[in-house]
C-alpha cells in the first residue's frame, strides 16, 4: 500500500516539478521561510562588513551592492531603494525593514558566494508574504 501511495503522490507532483524545471527563472520561491530580526545583532566588525562590502552579481541578473555611510550598512539591488542592514553574524545581514536577508561566505578559492532571501509582499490583502531565494555568484 505504501508503494501505491508513493507512486500516486509522485504522479501528481511530477507535472509541477517538470513545470518548475522548464521555468528559466534562476530564483526559487521558498515556502516556510521568513525574515526576522534576531534579539541580538553584532557590529560591522563582528560581521566582517569590510570584507563583504562591494557589488555582487546575482543569479537572476541583478546586482547587489553593500555599502556604508558612517557606521550604517546598506544593501541596494540595482538602482533600487537602499535598505539599512543589521548584522546578525559573520557575513550575515538582515534589512531593518525585514525585506532582505543576506548570507555571504568566502569560498576556498578566495571568491565570494552566498544567498539572499527577498520578501515579496502579496498584492492580495491577508495573503502571506512570499519569499524568493537568489544565489550570489
Amino acid at each position: 500500500m505504501k508503494k501505491i501511495s508513493l507512486i500516486a503522490l509522485l504522479a501528481i507532483a511530477a507535472p509541477a516539478v517538470f513545470a518548475q524545471s522548464q521555468d528559466a527563472s534562476p530564483t526559487v520561491k521558498v515556502p516556510g521561510y521568513s525574515i526576522v530580526m534576531p534579539d541580538r545583532t553584532v557590529g560591522k566588525a563582528g560581521a566582517g562588513f569590510d570584507t563583504y562590502r562591494g557589488a555582487y552579481d546575482l543569479s537572476n541578473g541583478q546586482v547587489l551592492a553593500l555599502t556604508e555611510r558612517g557606521s550604517t550598512m546598506y544593501a541596494q539591488l540595482d538602482d533600487g531603494e537602499r535598505h539599512e542592514l543589521a548584522a546578525t553574524g559573520y557575513g550575515k545581514f538582515v534589512a531593518k525593514d525585514l525585506s532582505l536577508k543576506i548570507t555571504l561566505e568566502r569560498k576556498m578559492d578566495g571568491d565570494f558566494g552566498g544567498e539572499m532571501l527577498i520578501a515579496k509582499s502579496s498584492s492580495v490583502a491577508g495573503q502571506p508574504t512570499e519569499y524568493v531565494r537568489i544565489a550570489l555568484r
